[in-house]
């Protein structure tokens, strides 16, 4: 089994090319984070509870309720964090 974590908005590993990659093992389960960019896996503590729940029982789903929508809009923020 073969959890496979791709970002949206990721322009060296686009969700195509996961999901394609993720068709030549058995058992695998592919997530794809909406508005999200390479290093998703770290990018959240959704993904990373996923991650560890695979781990644990690769045999489950994932469960990806905490994940947003796949209509969820992408926000831009214009102002810099405060330091």
């Amino acid at each position: 089994p073969t959890l496979f974590v791709a970002a949206e908005i990721d322009p060296g590993c686009p969700p195509p090319l996961t999901e394609a990659a993720a068709k030549g093992y058995a058992n695998s389960q592919v997530v794809i984070v909406t508005n999200a960019t390479h290093g998703v896996i770290n990018a959240s503590p959704c993904t990373r509870k996923m991650a560890r729940d695979f781990l644990r029982d690769p045999s489950r789903p994932v469960d990806r309720t905490c994940l947003p929508a796949a209509d969820t809009p992408l926000d831009f923020t214009l102002e810099a964090p405060a330091a």
